[in-house]
């Protein structure tokens, strides 16, 4: 208790402790609680989001038929003759069977049809599941009401028959009709279409004007439910598919909408918040069971632990005030607020330090000369990137120069002007050298770097030509900026992995100019006769062996991995920097790893048995076997799966889209890829191209219409996108060996 008295900052230590034990705890159960509600709502909102897409697709696919079964049967001709010249009222009897016969097949299993109505108004009568009777009848007096439309075909629901008729006018776009056709389906059996599941709630049909067609939970045919509003709302600005919480009866509901462009129709889910919310209360009530839990236990540690952690800093203070005395600090501060007064200095010096550190950072990615001079850039990256701009691809000889201002003293220039004279000493260099000399010169920190080239055999040709370009280039700046400048040149080298040492080697030949005049010109062969290497890790092979992980190539990476090895034995170290080298390839490894989330490296076991291993030799067995093999495995594995998945989400296209104009860029385009990488995606996992695949299941359509259909050939052309029924004739002949027409009559 004499302590706590006694000590300023052990009271604030033990508040603290205190404090930093109760926050941490509180946020994460907050954390916890929210994030869980979150997470379980936007689970419920997607998983009715797809439910309510397979309703939509699998009652659009019934619309659809039967829109199809009524097209087909009023554009035979003989419906047409019958609709607008055949009295049935008074004659012909067996045409009258007929179509009582064909209106019957109209009715398919599956489809929910109970009645289809044929009616002529130029002839005055209507055919339906009741037989043959007049239009003048009083029962059939809707159908009068529903021709008054300008529409050529339209669903609709009707509350007197609990039902949903699809209209249709024969002939389809005439404004005056001759007659009509009407499938009439019970609302029941919509409602048996629609898909359910736990978290669904209530799921209904609505029409364009919001009233009920069809539910699970037995609403009332054409009645206007709450939510209504909400979605013309949500619906305003165009969206066909979305969902949000809205407050209907005084109880917050999840309604989640997907709209049919096809039938206009709105298929919505209205779930219970609460329920959404069950599971992640009761994660709320054990989180707050463990806070309180974690409360008493930090409450407890604190009391008996913070005298252990204020000894070390009572022992510090005491060997401080030993040296400075306790006079010299404020008798309001504590005893870390004194120790820092001793340390004030040094720490103001370390921070202005690591700050001119960090202003000296260059950003390595902006531009491709400075990435390669930076060695940044792998070979292969360099290769192409010259391949595509053309210059220096039949290089024999390389070098870099390096340009720097002697002094701004006695001229009419400031030192704040330094960035703006390099940037103009940059354009006088980039005009002077032609384009397939250099790549595009850059201005680094103090100095601005080009990298030359000469694609002469002759020896000595490079020195001539940068003897001849770099006097140009001093007298250029001298004229046109009245500055003096020197300049630096690396040796000469052949293989771009060494641009960043040439780099290197020419700032290194402008540090003598300290000992030289003004304009000097410093060859770093000059100052530096021997080509002394000194330890050089190969980040460039490092860069490149994880690029072969990533990229699941083990050939290369066992051949870069190998390169690895061999250049860290070329150079002259200790058996320590050898160990170190291979160390950082592992660290690296590991990074890769995490990233991604192999596991690999999980145990701290790894580092020790890399340690034990004798030579390099087995360092680099080890790593193939304990970690580049697994992972490039992992990566393949993962790419398989993907390949798997985009084939079948393009074969979902297809057959869902197959009557439409089907591109590969349009597919691309929905699966959020390239044209290309999709291309070779599903020629790898199908064995055939995008193109032939949509012609091979258009044809496998086409003669499945061609049997079960009496649709015309150039319908089902006109249909399956050709641009005209011949040619849709010489593709059937060239697979089948047989027009059309003859495959029909073969199969019948």
């Amino acid at each position: 208790m004499n302590l706590v008295n006694g000590s300023l900052y052990f009271r604030r230590l033990l508040l603290l402790i205190v404090i930093v034990g109760i926050i941490p705890v509180v946020s994460l159960g907050s954390y916890a609680y929210f994030t869980s509600a979150s997470i379980a709502e936007q689970s419920a909102i997607e998983g009715n989001s797809q439910i309510l897409l397979q309703s939509k697709l699998k009652i659009d696919q019934l619309l659809q038929t039967v829109d199809y079964l009524a097209t087909q049967f009023i554009t035979a001709p003989s419906t047409l003759e019958a609709v607008s010249q055949y009295d049935l009222m008074n004659e012909l009897d067996e045409v009258t069977r007929e179509f009582y016969k064909s209106l019957t097949r109209l009715q398919m299993i599956g489809t929910g049809i109970r009645d289809v109505a044929l009616v002529s108004f130029s002839r005055d009568w209507v055919i339906d599941n009741s037989g043959l009777s007049s239009l003048n009848n009083e029962m059939n007096g809707k159908f009068l009401q529903l021709a008054r439309t300008s529409k050529p075909s339209y669903w609709i629901g009707d509350e007197e028959t609990d039902s949903i008729y699809f209209v249709k006018k024969i002939p389809v776009y005439a404004v005056e009709p001759t007659g009509l056709i009407v499938f009439r389906i019970p609302s029941v059996s919509f409602g048996e279409l629609l898909v359910q599941a736990p978290f669904t709630g209530t799921t209904r049909i609505l029409n364009h004007d919001m009233k009920v067609l069809a539910s699970t939970d037995g609403s009332p045919f054409m009645q206007a439910k709450p939510e209504a509003e909400y979605l013309r709302q949500a619906m305003g600005s165009g969206s066909l598919s979305g969902s949000r919480t809205v407050r209907i009866d005084g109880k917050e509901r999840v309604l989640t909408f997907e709209a049919s462009p096809y039938s206009q129709w709105v298929y919505v889910s209205s779930v219970d918040k609460e329920q959404i919310m069950q599971g992640s209360r009761q994660i709320g009530r054990t989180t707050l069971f463990i806070s309180l839990g974690m409360l008493v236990v930090t409450l407890v540690l604190t009391l008996t632990g913070s005298r252990f952690v204020y000894r070390p800093v009572r022992t510090l203070y005491e060997y401080v005030t030993r040296f400075v005395g306790k006079a010299e600090f404020a008798t309001d501060a504590d005893e870390l607020q004194r120790i820092r007064v001793v340390f004030e200095n040094m720490l103001d010096k370390q921070g202005q330090l690591d700050a001119k550190l960090l202003g000296y950072t260059s950003q390595l990615d902006e531009l491709f000369t400075m990435k390669l001079l930076l060695g940044k850039m792998p070979n292969r990256e360099v290769r192409e990137k010259l391949e595509l701009t053309g210059h220096g691809t039949n290089w024999k000889e390389k070098a870099v120069f390096a340009v720097r201002i002697d002094s701004l003293s006695e001229t009419r220039y400031e030192e704040k002007d330094r960035d703006l004279l390099l940037f103009a000493i940059n354009n006088i260099i980039e005009e002077l050298v032609p384009e397939d000399r250099r790549i595009k010169p850059v201005c680094m920190e103090q100095h601005q770097a080009t990298l030359i080239g000469s694609s002469g055999d002759k020896p000595g040709e490079l020195d001539s030509y940068m003897d001849m370009i770099l006097g140009k280039i001093q007298s250029s700046i001298k004229q046109v900026l009245q500055l003096k400048v020197s300049v630096g040149i690396s040796r000469p080298f052949l293989d771009w992995a060494w641009a960043s040492k040439a780099y290197s080697e020419a700032l290194e030949a402008l540090q003598y100019r300290i000992i030289l005049e003004d304009e000097s010109i410093v060859r770093i062969e000059d100052v530096e006769p021997s080509l002394h290497k000194s330890f050089e890790y190969p980040d460039m092979l490092e860069n490149e062996l994880v690029s072969d992980i990533k990229t699941g190539n083990l050939l290369m990476a066992e051949e870069h991995l190998a390169s690895f090895t061999q250049e860290v034995v070329r150079q002259k170290l200790d058996h320590r920097e050898y160990q170190m080298m291979m160390l950082r390839l592992l660290i690296r490894l590991l990074q890769v790893d995490d990233s991604l989330k192999g596991g690999l490296g999980a145990t701290g076991t790894v580092y020790t048995e890399f340690l034990q291993l004798s030579n390099v030799s087995e360092m680099e067995g080890w790593l193939m076997m304990r970690f580049i093999d697994p992972l490039i495995r992992q990566v393949k594995t993962a790419a398989v799966e993907q390949h798997r998945t985009i084939s079948r989400q393009i074969m979902d296209l297809v057959h869902a889209d197959y009557d439409k104009p089907l591109t590969l860029e349009g597919c691309a385009a929905q699966l959020n890829y390239t044209p290309s990488y999709i291309s070779k995606v599903f020629r790898k996992e199908t064995g055939i191209n995008f193109l032939d695949y949509v012609q091979t299941y258009r044809l496998n359509v086409a003669k499945r219409w061609l049997i079960e259909t009496d649709m015309r050939i150039s319908q089902i052309a006109e249909r399956l996108q050709y641009n005209n029924s011949q040619n849709f004739i010489r593709y059937f002949r060239k697979m089948e060996g047989m027009t059309p027409g003859q495959y029909r009559e073969g199969q019948r």
